[in-house]
């Protein structure tokens, strides 16, 4: 292979592995809630947590005990002092048990004018008293970053 092919392809390998490196279309932040905000359903119908980035997640469950095999609802709503983007936000959630593992279920989230809706529906297991832990993925785009927060709720069913 003659030297000047191999200048070129040298060249051609340094200006893609420069790209790969230093290209990024979008940047990923995630941030989830310090330890110590513990939303537990079961205890109280309403939770006011708040992230390091300064926003405000307001969880409040419609029912006082959760039912197995039924659909119970969980209301979400976003606050944040220096941005109002509602709109702007993707929220996923999900349902996974704490002392068993029963995967991670997909929850119906309903976007509505003053928030979201989150349809809980917990799956009667061989665990006669089932801890569940309920994440919450909320997802933003602003500009070219992709911000991701994360919040969690935990709450109890008997059989």
């Amino acid at each position: 292979m003659p030297n000047t092919l191999r200048v070129i392809l040298l060249f051609v390998c340094i200006i893609l592995l420069a790209s790969i490196v230093f290209w990024q279309p979008q940047l990923v932040t995630s941030h989830q809630l310090n330890a110590n905000n513990n939303c537990q359903l079961n205890r109280q119908q309403s939770c006011s947590l708040t992230t390091e980035q300064g926003m405000n997640i307001n969880l409040t469950s419609y029912q006082t005990e959760f039912t197995l095999e039924q659909k119970n609802t969980v209301a979400l709503t976003i606050n944040n002092a220096k941005h109002s983007y509602d709109d702007d936000w993707q929220v996923q959630a999900y349902l996974s048990g704490i002392n068993m593992d029963m995967g991670k279920i997909p929850l119906n989230v309903i976007h509505q004018q003053q928030g979201y809706l989150i349809e809980v529906v917990p799956v009667m297991c061989a665990e006669a008293n089932m801890r569940w832990q309920i994440e919450i993925n909320l997802v933003n785009v602003q500009r070219s970053e992709i911000v991701k927060q994360s919040v969690f709720a935990t709450f109890t069913t008997h059989w």
